[in-house]
């Protein structure tokens, strides 16, 4: 099996690893494999693909879409390092407002699985960084939403002194 998953501290969010092939011309690795997807019951289909180029000291997020337009993600760090941030945004669950933080390197062949319901952003720390992710739907803008990034009560902690904000994400509401 190519991928193998890890549970992290909310159930639903998942680390996958994936095996690495090397040879002396690099290396190949399997991204997505809907058999294997299905076998370890995550999400199947990524009909939308996007990628983030970042600078030093950006943080991003946390985003999440509404309704009907709500997105789960599969997410990998091509280059660069940074501290992923998922937050439970679903007021139902018994980890409402728990925040996992997970530090990540360019080519570790580690990814996350990142459910409905969840918030996710994320914070540079190299020079420059890569992220590539699945979305389980396509953008609406109309279904857009999040939480400010600094929202006292999630306490989150972005590992950055200065954080580069874009002011759409510095009017995001706090977490009700």
């Amino acid at each position: 099996m190519a991928f193998k998953v890890i549970d992290l501290e909310i159930p639903e969010v998942k680390m996958v690893k994936s095996d690495k092939f090397y040879d002396d011309r690099g290396y190949f690795m399997e991204i997505c494999k809907i058999t294997e997807f299905q076998h370890l019951q995550l999400a199947d289909a990524f009909p939308q693909y996007n990628l983030s180029y970042s600078k030093k000291d950006v943080v991003r997020g946390l985003h999440f879409q509404k309704g009907e337009s709500a997105q789960g993600k599969f997410l990998y760090l091509i280059a660069g390092s940074i501290r992923d941030v998922i937050v439970d945004a679903r007021p139902e669950s018994p980890t409402y407002k728990k925040v996992i933080t997970i530090d990540l390197q360019g080519e570790d062949n580690t990814f996350i699985y990142i459910p409905v319901g969840f918030a996710h952003g994320f914070s540079v720390f190299s020079n420059e960084a890569y992220v590539l992710y699945g979305c389980t739907r396509e953008y609406n803008k109309t279904a857009e939403s999040g939480i400010r990034y600094d929202d006292p009560q999630l306490g989150i902690d972005w590992g950055v002194k200065n954080p580069i904000v874009s002011s759409k994400d510095k009017e995001l509401p706090h977490l009700q």
